[in-house]
């Protein structure tokens, strides 16, 4: 080829690549502003929301009503969600999770996010009166005109884990601290979605899966909570997920004074017991959860599973492949292992998973697992033995011998001291982040009364205060440090927090 011509073919291979690395690459993604990459990314639950200026956390946005404000850094994942799939046939029948409010330079769109009952994810625009749907023509992915788009649940989860979403809407029903209630419907699927390629990814390390994958109907169960005296959605809690060996899923009272003691919102799904088939059953544990973590107020860090008999295999397995999930694990009378276990007369108690890949087992190794059995129960030595070779591998499994049980349920003293064990490390952390956030609040008071002694009226809070009150909701969220910091910074909080913080106020 002549040096011109080739010369000539450099340079538009140089613009094409310099286009592609550009903000305008993708001018179709539909998270884009103008055609562009957004300057900012917030993510709330309205299609709308008023300017918020100054430094924040996590805490002052949520009370705000923005679930989360994504970095730069995370925005491009957030467009790299988007897949090729066509939008469900089950679309009419999703549940909005949030709102994205992309904003550009000189324009801002909002993009709802939408779960449908078979866990897809979908992304709509929005139009920018009364929060509808720019078009009415969905599931169309060519050209200008797109307006729904399916993400990958994968990323965009990985994406979301730190989002705070607990967003209860009117038909909400809280039960009474202390008392166990059926949801009421509908219910939400969770964002584990249990078919042949995600079993043979996380329970049979990527091999490949003969079970059969779940046969999700969210209208075909019951869903039931019990939240822990003393609830209130000022404050953030843990949740236990209990995995029943029978058809009923109501969380039963053993469990009961552990998570009033440890502050934990007990759920638990009908039709997960040890009859119902795996992915099925595995399944109701993640739709549980999912329902339960949009209508109350849950720290995901402290999400815990216990179940008995069959039920206890689950629920270790589920905490051993999933501890992205799961912090910690309380089976009772049951515990699963990635190895045959030998239990005398040359008989095995088999592996029902596979080790774990390495970023889910290291994850696992720095949580705790409390096994419960007594020489009573007729699997108290394959517990022995499974629970040694886990810990043989850098497992924190420890049994809990109880003498006198067999094959039942433990005593409410012998599951709290169990579930005290597993929780300690959080309680921990929680305890040291509440004195740091107190000792930060006092500085700032004290500040701000020598100010007002000093100018013999109440002063206007500085840049630095303001700060550090941020600071204190940053370090210690939704403790009562953070809430008066709140009050000082005279930020008004909206649902589902407003009429609560009215009445915590008085």
């Amino acid at each position: 080829m002549h040096k011109r011509g080739t010369a000539y073919v450099l340079q538009i291979f140089a613009a094409v690549s310099a286009a592609l690395c550009s903000g305008r690459a993708h001018a179709q993604n539909i998270f884009d502003v103008a055609g562009v990459l957004p300057e900012h990314v917030y993510v709330m639950f309205e299609d709308r929301q008023e300017a918020i200026e100054g430094p924040q956390s996590a805490m002052t946005l949520r009370v705000r009503g923005v679930a989360a404000d994504v970095p730069p850094a995370k925005i491009r994942e957030l467009r790299a969600c988007v897949s090729a799939s066509k939008a469900p046939s089950d679309l009419a029948k999703a549940t909005r999770l949030c709102v994205i409010e992309a904003v550009g330079k000189t324009d801002t769109r909002a993009i709802e996010i939408l779960r449908t009952p078979s866990a897809v994810l979908c992304a709509r625009a929005m139009s920018a009166e009364a929060g509808k749907p720019e078009s009415a023509k969905l599931g169309r992915h060519t050209g200008k005109t797109e307006r729904v788009v399916v993400l990958s649940a994968e990323r965009f989860l990985k994406l979301s884990s730190g989002w705070d979403l607990f967003a209860p809407n009117a038909e909400t029903v809280i039960p009474k601290p202390g008392t166990t209630l059926e949801m009421t419907r509908p219910y939400v699927a969770g964002e584990v979605a249990f078919d042949r390629e995600l079993v043979g990814e996380r329970i049979f390390r990527g091999h490949r899966s003969q079970l059969e994958p779940m046969t999700r109907d969210l209208g075909d169960t019951s869903i039931w909570v019990r939240v822990p005296k003393g609830y209130s959605v000022t404050n953030v809690y843990g949740a236990l997920v209990w995995v029943s060996p029978m058809l009923n899923g109501k969380p039963p009272e053993e469990l009961w004074a552990a998570c009033d003691e440890l502050g934990l919102v007990c759920v638990g799904a009908d039709g997960a017991g040890n009859d119902v088939q795996f992915g099925d059953r595995c399944q109701r544990v993640f739709d549980s959860l999912a329902t339960a973590s949009l209508r109350f107020h849950l720290d995901r860090r402290r999400v815990y599973i216990t179940g008995m008999s069959g039920g206890g295999k689950i629920s270790s397995l589920l905490w051993a492949c999933f501890p992205d999930v799961f912090a910690g694990s309380v089976p009772i009378v049951g515990l699963a292992c990635y190895e045959n276990v030998p239990v005398g007369d040359g008989k095995m108690w088999p592996a029902i998973f596979n080790r774990p890949a390495p970023e889910y087992f290291n994850m696992a190794q720095q949580q705790r697992c409390a096994a419960i059995t007594g020489v009573k129960d007729f699997n108290y030595e394959p517990i022995q033995r499974s629970s040694r070779v886990l810990t043989r591998d850098g497992m924190n499994v420890r049994v809990f011998d109880e003498p006198a049980m067999g094959h039942e349920m433990p005593t409410p003293e012998q599951f709290l001291e169990a579930m005290r064990w597993v929780d300690e490390p959080a309680r921990a952390r929680l305890d040291q982040q509440r004195k740091q956030g107190e000792a930060m609040l006092g500085a700032v008071k004290t500040g701000i009364a020598k100010a007002r002694t000093a100018k013999g009226a109440k002063p206007e809070l500085d840049a630095a205060q303001r700060a550090s009150l941020v600071g204190v909701t940053e370090t210690a969220p939704w403790t009562e440090c953070a809430w008066e910091a709140t009050r000082l910074l005279e930020i008004v909080p909206v649902a589902p927090f407003d009429a609560a913080y009215e009445n915590r106020s008085k």
